[in-house]
């Protein structure tokens, strides 16, 4: 059964308990926190999304695309042919405190199969040295799973080693390196997650 396979186990199950977590699908009037959230997050320098692209995640969930311009897609590494299932803005919560948020979106690939996308994750400052993202990431994982998706894939920073280190040990697997792929000139990771098999 499904829930049973990709269920909390072990820490992830007394964590969840301890600190009363809760991921909710954010809607149009979440969209100033969501900024607020992004803003302390990320600079532009890293990539941070503006207002007017994450209100158009809100209200086009299926369309993503449209948004971006030809150059951007080809510059984000876009495939155009992607076909677009969902995708949804997360509120990561611990006790009833919105301390992060992340974008996931559902695709079908080039070869027909459901894949998992982690467009971004972020948990505030304060709140990082509990374990929070990687919890955060398990929640992810977990829906993208529950969508059907085969495997999830995403991007990271090739110098956020530790971050890296964790995704190994979360069983992602670095698939490409990508020259300039964030706006400072730094390299990117393309990293792929098996969720079946």
């Amino acid at each position: 059964m499904r829930g049973e396979k990709n269920g909390l186990v072990g820490i992830d199950r007394v964590m969840e308990e301890r600190f009363n977590q809760k991921v909710q699908k954010a809607g149009i009037g979440d969209l100033p926190l969501i900024v607020e959230i992004e803003n302390k997050l990320f600079t532009e320098e890293e990539g941070r999304f503006e207002e007017k692209a994450y209100r158009w995640l809100l209200e086009n969930p299926r369309d993503v695309r449209a948004y971006l311009s030809p150059e951007e897609i080809e510059d984000y590494d876009i495939d155009p042919d992607e076909e677009i299932i969902d995708a949804s803005v997360l509120l990561y919560c611990v006790h009833d405190i919105v301390v992060g948020h992340g974008t996931i979106i559902v695709s079908k690939d080039a070869d027909g199969k459901t894949m998992g996308r982690i467009y971004s994750i972020g948990i505030l400052k304060e709140y990082r040295r509990n374990l929070f993202a990687a919890l955060f990431m398990g929640k992810m994982e977990q829906l993208l799973w529950m969508a059907g998706c085969e495997y999830v894939a995403l991007e990271t920073h090739a110098s956020y080693t530790w971050w890296v280190d964790h995704l190994k040990t979360r069983k992602y697997r670095i698939m490409e390196i990508v020259k300039d792929y964030y706006t400072e000139g730094e390299d990117a990771l393309k990293m792929r997650k098996e969720l079946y098999g």
